[in-house]
């Protein structure tokens, strides 16, 4: 995992083949903050109010409306306390992949909060399962948040810029993948706050067609696949074939916040 830029210009030195040495700067520069969570204990009684959690019922005010698509109720993910902010993501019917029907919620830190009645008929993703015990929706668990640096990942318009003046660029797309590797904390990350949006072939944000370029989004979270655990007793989390849930975000010219959800696998 990266904390500075000196992290990633050390790890870059101890690569076995050198070529991404002459790139050194270019890549710390292109290092962007993020947030990465993994699964931490289960849910009690005890659990506090407006943590970071996953599965369950969102904390919500009390005059929440639970978010709905075409006449029914998206499902709730998980929770995510950031800075000043609690953030409630839901997702609903995942069968197209691209333009995905969500919803982000975002409450100020010191709204009073209590755990929402969770509604009947929600529109379910396909990888979600709250009748499982060992389902980490069925089992609410904490997430616990490692804050760091992320790089550009396969495939984006961030990523394809990287090397873009450089005709070798596939000399430094193995040594860059390794690289990529070493921003996450453990192998076990479920979320991701922040950072570098990806694709598989192709940048998902020249999917939205709403009149933005592609360059003017960005991440806001990430639901990842994991393995399972027998230390939490936790089943894995498969979204579709091993992918991930993502929410990218831009600001409109007046301050509005525009959100898109896709699945990669």
């Amino acid at each position: 995992m990266f904390t500075n830029p000196q992290d990633i210009a050390a790890a870059i030195s101890t690569l076995d083949d050198g070529v991404l040495t002459p790139f050194t700067d270019h890549i710390c520069q292109a290092a962007k903050p993020a947030i990465w969570f993994t699964i931490g204990a289960p849910v009690t009684k005890e659990t506090p109010i407006g943590i970071s959690r996953i599965g369950g019922a969102p904390d919500v005010p009390h005059d929440f409306v639970w978010p709905i698509h075409n006449g029914e109720p998206l499902t709730f993910l998980y929770q995510l306390l950031i800075d000043d902010q609690l953030i409630a993501v839901f997702i609903g019917d995942d069968d197209s992949g691209a333009d995905v029907p969500h919803h982000v919620e975002f409450f100020p830190k010191n709204t009073p909060l209590a755990p929402a009645t969770v509604p009947t008929n929600r529109q379910l993703p396909s990888f979600y399962d709250d009748t499982n015990p060992r389902s980490v929706f069925a089992t609410p668990h904490t997430l616990t948040s490692h804050e760091g640096l992320d790089l550009p990942r396969w495939f984006s318009r961030a990523h394809e810029e990287l090397f873009a003046d450089d005709a070798d660029f596939l000399d430094q797309e193995d040594s860059f993948n390794e690289l990529s590797l070493m921003t996450e904390p453990s192998d076990d990350v479920i979320v991701r706050f922040g950072g570098y949006h990806s694709g598989i072939g192709y940048d998902p944000a020249e999917d939205i067609d709403d009149g933005s370029d592609a360059a003017d989004w960005s991440l806001l979270t990430c639901l990842e696949s994991v393995e399972p655990s027998d230390q939490l007793e936790l089943d894995e989390l498969c979204i579709w074939d091993a992918g991930y849930f993502q929410i990218l975000q831009r600001t409109d010219t007046n301050g509005n916040r525009h959100t898109y959800g896709s699945l990669e696998t």
